[in-house]
């Protein structure tokens, strides 16, 4: 029987009251859903969030009669939040008089040095960058303007790439299409200009070949591990060195684009050509030192270590350590207080790992030098990620229901919460309702409550379980706020329940996570495209992942491992030319 046949059967009272259910449920589900997304406040479809700062490095040694080219090329990107600092290695032609336009623009800084060859510049160029991401190129190639835009979506949709990289298309020295000899496995059958690289980083330690190419961006984080250094004796696969060094820290992943978004220059006057050609039986026995040293590399980064852990470290991480592949060794020798020591292999207190409330930070003792720190991670309660599905119904808060604004909600401890932004933020958006819960109980927010009609306040609320209340937020908002833990757990608790984040701070930790956005002159905006997709709560689930306590424990051991790499394995001599006497680069003004 139909559905109709069926309505049609009842009695006129059961009629009436199916039709009074039917018409109280798709009333209330429109309500909900203009809850999250109300009508009035569709400002834009398009979500404006601020990005990471990138720096972009150009190392250039003559070649200026195409450098501008290439400087030009990175100031036109679309994605603005860039540095560029160039470095002139000596160069014996007119580089300096073609950038004399550009010394003074805010965005870009240009350094001078005796020549010393492309790793040592790129050392040094690492040690000015600023970004959180960074990138480099060559003054003989081109970016196109949307490549830097597309290369931080791609970072920033995975949590666990230490490096993006994706297909290029060839030009020749004109700036034309090439079509000559160059990388013939990998040309496109239907699009022979375009260079198809390996969708996996899987194969690159087995071979010779470097097919990261040279469109790519990596996170500061991970580079710093490697402390930005580049082998100056292995000129030619200094890129590739540094790229198999990279992986041990994260994943290579590639970006999957069909169109190309940089130019890479096939010219006879490339070092890749003079490599190729005059010096190819130098370079391809670097190459296979290289890869044979690679292998002992990736031996030492497996090995099972011992970990010396003071007794003081909280019991947290001895849970933690003795889930991974580690032998965990307490100790109560004060050399140790608050460190996390790894042995094997002759490493003693080389280097290891200083832990307090909120970081790991591997330490190098023998530079006396803090090489990384990272987050020591968040457990979010699974009750959280209930709000992601669940509409706000009356039994769960009944003083929310009727509010027909969009709600804006956190939850914290209010302990360091700056009290005066909340007030700029209350005062200047009387459209939005806030609400905070707090995991204790603060006179000042109580104050608050009473003169505010647009701010609720919960206090002494388990942090993670009130998905009931984050079910009614349309978004997640984190005020000016002195606790570092407060953030990441506000951004955490946003992906959990499936929102974006507004932050309320300069701090720029949010600007390293997608679906986050400024807010200025403590005014906020609500777009359509606060909507979430299935794809969205992927890429959220996969910084929950990252961002775990085991997780992010993980994470500082295998930057120990990338660190260390070369520290106890004896380097090969490669065969190269003179390796010129470090001096530091100067800025010119």
């Amino acid at each position: 029987m139909s559905k109709l046949k069926r309505f049609l059967a009842l009695s006129n009272e059961e009629k009436k009251e199916k039709l009074k259910r039917h018409i109280k449920r798709t009333v209330d589900l429109k309500f909900s859903s203009k809850r999250f997304i109300p009508d009035g406040y569709k400002k834009s479809n398009k979500v404006f969030i601020e990005g990471p700062k990138v720096s972009i490095l150009l190392p250039i040694y003559n070649h200026a009669e195409v450098a501008i080219q290439a400087v030009d090329s990175i100031l036109n990107q679309t994605y603005k939040n860039i540095e560029l600092i160039i470095l002139d290695d000596g160069s014996k032609d007119n580089l300096l008089e073609k950038l004399e336009p550009y010394k003074n623009l805010e965005n870009v800084k240009i350094y001078t040095q005796s020549n010393q060859k492309l790793p040592r510049a790129l050392t040094h160029l690492h040690a000015l960058a600023t970004g959180d991401f960074i990138t480099w190129t060559s003054a003989d190639n081109v970016m196109k303007p949307i490549m830097i835009e597309k290369l931080v979506e791609k970072l920033l949709e995975n949590p666990k790439a230490a490096l993006v990289y994706g297909d290029v298309s060839l030009i020749d020295a004109k700036g034309k299409s090439f079509y000559g000899p160059c990388r013939d496995v990998e040309r496109d059958i239907k699009k022979p200009r375009i260079i198809r690289l390996s969708r996996t980083e899987k194969p690159l330690s087995i071979g010779t070949d470097n097919y990261i190419n040279a469109s790519f961006l990596y996170r500061k984080e991970n580079s710093d591990v490697l402390m930005g250094i580049y082998g100056d004796d292995i000129i030619g696969a200094e890129d590739y060195d540094f790229w198999l060094r990279l992986e041990k820290t994260g994943s290579l992943t590639h970006i999957r684009n069909m169109e190309p978004y940089y130019y890479y220059r096939v010219h006879d006057n490339s070092m890749s050509h003079e490599l190729e050609t005059k010096k190819a039986k130098m370079h391809q026995s670097r190459l296979e030192n290289l890869k044979n040293y690679e292998q002992e590399r990736i031996k030492w980064c497996q090995q099972k270590c011992s970990v010396i852990v003071d007794k003081s470290v909280d019991e947290e991480i001895f849970h933690y350590l003795n889930r991974l592949p580690v032998d965990v060794i307490k100790t109560a020798d004060t050399k140790t207080k608050k460190n996390i020591v790894f042995t094997g292999c002759s490493v003693k207190e080389d280097v290891y790992v200083k832990v307090d409330d909120t970081f790991y930070t591997l330490v190098n003792n023998k530079l006396d030098k803090e090489v990384v720190k990272t987050f020591r991670g968040v457990e979010i309660p699974r009750e959280a990620y209930r709000a992601r599905n669940m509409f706000a119904h009356s039994f769960y808060q009944d003083d929310l229901v009727p509010i027909k604004k969009p709600i804006f909600g956190t939850h914290i401890n209010s302990f360091t919460i700056d009290i005066t932004n909340i007030k700029n933020i209350l005062a200047n958006n009387n459209d939005i309702v806030f609400v905070l819960l707090d995991e204790i109980e603060n006179e000042k927010l109580l104050e608050l409550k009473n003169n505010y009609s647009n701010f609720i306040y919960y206090p002494n609320k388990v942090f993670g379980m009130e998905y009931q209340t984050y079910s009614h937020f349309a978004r997640i908002i984190s005020f000016q706020d002195d606790s570092i833990i407060n953030k990441y757990r506000n951004i955490l608790l946003a992906y959990a329940t499936g929102r974006r984040i507004s932050f309320c701070s300069d701090d720029k930790i949010f600007n390293k996570f997608p679906y986050t956005m400024p807010v200025y002159n403590f005014s906020l905006d609500f777009y359509s495209a606060d909507g979430l997709s299935e794809i969205d709560m992927d890429i959220m689930d996969d910084y929950l992942d990252f961002y775990s306590k085991e997780n992010s424990l993980k994470r500082i051991i295998d930057y120990y491992n990338g660190h260390t790499q070369e520290m106890y394995i004896d380097r090969p001599k490669y065969e190269v030319d003179v390796i010129a006497p470090e001096s530091e680069p100067v800025r010119w003004n």
